[in-house]
């Protein structure tokens, strides 16, 4: 390095081109040039230079605090790093806590982009002493250099940061799919109850599963079942009290009632109130449901059927029963009908006729036993002169006369048999009239005479509808 005298400020002086680049702070020229300055202008580079390298300084020791300070959150993003991995482990957990992880992750998130903000502003300085070094300095330039190392430093715990966010963001995604799937569940579980509510409640709609209720249903409203599709062997409502029930023995089972095992199955209807009464009613019309015709005669109008079971099945059709037929073509004014009640004969799986209770007489298909016979209710009237025998209402009575009697005959029935026992209290012979013909009773006369404490039997026998069609036989 050559030696300096300086004796005049205004002197020009020669140096080496390494001695002026020294001077100069670091200005490359080339080793074999000669720089000439006057003194006064060298020292005020050399001032200024000075002045340069002491901003250039000032710059370089705020970027490097601004470094410092961006490489604090660095290690509050690690922290939070550290924390939102604590989150992701938490995450597997219920989704409430990974919520809670992501509102902690997104707070270390916030805090640490804090910090990029504040290295951002510490480039702006270090760029603006930059510019203030822009002169030819390599300290100002190796500054920079410093100054944007110490930004990449900073904005180093924001990518740390982001990165701990988008883990805690996966996590709380991931802690979140078991409650969207939950969600979806309860969504088709409420789906699920509204169409169950829909067809409980007074509401349109059609509910196409199987709903099965371990308790009680209380129905405040009309309750309707409307099903024609159920198969043959099957019914449309069954009640059953045992775990299978017996194969319907043909279609149309409306109704299948199964009870208990052992146990008598009972089916009660209560009434209560005067003039009620529980009733068991079938309804029959020809025709269609939307154009219903009138019975003809011989229709069933309803049926009452008893079955059991045989060696291997029941029988198709009852083996006893009790039908309500029409006994003339029915309209409003005319509705003729009988009961006709039905037998198996031993030995036999034949139902034969037995009997028909008709509008006004009793015909019976088979013997009647006579062992016992008929018991009737006897009419007894006190002393009378007066007596009037109704075919449709008497069929035993008993009178006794203290005086001469007349017998009157009223509502004639076709095959009716009324007998008449007559005692005479009266202590003397009495003339009875006994109501026929003459040529119509044994005496062949309207008269008979009961001799004094004497008594007489009178059976009158009814083959028209009229007196002329009565005959009475008379024992005395």
């Amino acid at each position: 390095m050559s030696t300096i005298k300086i004796t005049q400020l205004n002197e020009k002086v020669s140096l080496d081109a390494n001695t002026a680049n020294t001077i100069l702070l670091g200005v490359d020229l080339p080793s074999t040039s000669t720089v000439k300055f006057t003194l006064g202008n060298l020292i005020s580079r050399i001032y200024s230079a000075t002045g340069v390298d002491t901003i250039s300084n000032s710059s370089f020791v705020q970027a490097n605090a601004a470094f410092v300070q961006a490489n604090t959150p660095s290690v509050t993003a690690n922290a939070s790093f550290v924390q939102a991995n604590a989150a992701f482990i938490q995450a597997n957990t219920p989704s409430v806590t990974a919520n809670a992880s992501f509102v902690q992750a997104n707070a270390a998130f916030i805090q640490a982009n804090t910090p990029s903000v504040t290295a951002n502003a510490s480039f702006v300085q270090a760029n603006a002493a930059f510019i203030q070094a822009n002169t030819p300095s390599v300290t100002a330039n190796a500054a920079f250099v410093q100054a944007n190392a110490a930004f990449v430093q900073a904005n180093t715990p924001s990518v740390t940061a982001n990165a701990a966010f988008v883990q805690a963001n996966a996590a709380f995604v991931q802690a979140n799919t078991p409650s969207v799937t939950a969600n979806a569940a309860f969504v088709q579980a409420n789906s699920a109850f509204n169409k169950a509510n829909n067809a409980l409640a007074n509401t349109s709609g059609t509910f196409g599963g199987n709903l099965t209720i371990s308790g009680k249903v209380d129905v405040n409203g009309t309750m309707i079942l409307a099903n024609s599709n159920f198969a043959s062997t099957e019914a449309a409502l069954r009640v059953s009290a045992t775990s299978t029930v017996a194969t319907p023995s043909n279609d149309g089972y409306m109704l299948h009632i199964s009870g208990k095992e052992g146990v008598t199955t009972r089916i009660v209807a209560d009434s209560y109130g005067t003039g009620a009464y529980s009733l068991y009613a079938g309804r029959s019309a020809r025709g269609t449901l939307s154009s219903p015709s009138a019975l003809q005669a011989n229709d069933v109008i309803a049926r009452i059927s008893s079955n059991g079971y045989g060696t291997t099945k029941y029988q198709p059709i009852g083996v006893a029963r009790i039908d309500f037929v029409a006994d003339e073509n029915f309209t409003d004014a005319n509705t003729g009908s009988r009961i006709e009640f039905y037998n198996c004969p031993h030995g036999s799986n034949t139902l034969n006729k037995i009997a028909s209770f008709n509008g006004n007489t009793v015909i019976f298909s088979g013997a009647v036993n006579p062992q016992k016979g008929f018991i009737y209710s006897p009419n007894v009237q006190p002393t009378t002169i007066v007596q009037t025998i109704d075919f449709a209402r008497d069929n035993l009575l008993k009178i006794d006369v203290n005086d001469n009697a007349t017998i009157t005959l009223q509502n004639y029935v076709q095959g009716k048999v009324v007998e008449l026992w007559i005692t005479n209290s009266a202590g003397q012979n009495k003339t009875i009239t006994h109501g026929c013909l003459s040529n119509n009773s044994t005496t062949h006369a309207t008269t008979f005479t009961i001799v004094s404490s004497g008594c007489a039997f009178v059976r009158y026998f009814s083959i028209g509808t009229d007196q002329a069609n009565t005959f009475c036989s008379i024992v005395a």
